[in-house]
């Protein structure tokens, strides 16, 4: 009976030997060095990667960065106009004659459209990718904005609300794309310190929200200027998008070029695991 031999295939840059009677071949490739081991009973298998080469180029962009800074920005603006209203909540409850509840009600509506919308992001980011996922959680919170600077009559509170209801879904958006983008756009050894960056961001637009309010109104007069401001500023906010990517011209990484599981096969592994 013929002894079991194993071959072992070094890929490395520049060299290429091919000898089916030795038990190491060396075949050129990628820029990186990679070992597969076949195991068979024939000694004079031939090598299955004999005839092609394998190629896998990986690295980062510059741009990179460029992208993560779009990105935070959507980030701040929509945690400003998430918190805006509840700094200034005593004035607005005197300029809409609501109560305290009602106030902050508006400000609550982007938890509560955040929470179911969270799935249909991430399938929408799945099945179109980043860039379009983005682009409608940007359009939403502008589109929220404006509505709700529609709203600046004191007889206008429910105009404002629905305002809050369509800005609302963007949460979902810009809190389930961090990773996503950290993984698409950065080097492995990057990601911690990319997705800690695009967090941070959100952070920063609840400071600036509650800096916003106290800073524009000083009497009731001035609510109209403050309605205004929240919407001019996603709007400005909403141009960067022009210079978004979906991804960099080579993967990041090369766990960026294996197949993955969509969100549905995802979440089915996800239920059968104890």
């Amino acid at each position: 009976m013929k002894s079991q031999k194993s071959y072992d295939i070094l890929i490395d840059n520049n060299n290429t030997e091919d000898d089916c009677n030795n038990e190491e071949e060396q075949i050129s490739t990628s820029p990186s060095t990679i070992f597969h081991q076949f195991d068979t009973m024939s000694p004079s298998l031939p090598s299955p990667l004999s005839e092609e080469e394998v190629v896998v180029k990986t690295g980062a962009v510059r741009y990179r960065w460029v992208i993560l800074a779009i990105f935070c920005i959507q980030n701040l603006v929509n945690s400003t106009l998430w918190i805006c209203f509840s700094p200034v909540q005593t004035t607005m409850t005197q300029y809409y004659n609501k109560s305290t509840t009602l106030i902050n009600l508006i400000s609550l509506m982007f938890l509560l459209c955040c929470l179911p919308c969270t799935l249909p992001t991430m399938y929408i980011q799945e099945k179109f990718g980043l860039r379009i996922v983005i682009i409608i959680g940007t359009l939403c919170q502008t589109v929220g904005a404006w509505i709700r600077f529609a709203g600046q009559g004191r007889e206008y509170y429910a105009v404002c609300l629905i305002g809050s209801i369509i800005a609302g879904p963007s949460m979902s958006v810009f809190m389930s794309t961090p990773s996503k983008l950290a993984s698409l756009w950065f080097p492995q050894k990057g990601r911690a310190i990319a997705t800690t960056i695009a967090c941070i961001s959100g952070v920063i637009g609840l400071i600036s929200g509650f800096v916003l309010g106290p800073a524009i109104i000083s009497s009731l007069d001035d609510v109209p200027k403050f309605l205004l401001a929240q919407a001019i500023i996603p709007t400005i906010a909403a141009m960067t998008l022009i210079f978004f990517r979906e991804s960099p011209p080579m993967p990041a990484s090369i766990s960026e070029t294996f197949v993955k599981l969509d969100i549905n096969s995802s979440m089915k592994e996800s239920m059968k695991n104890k």
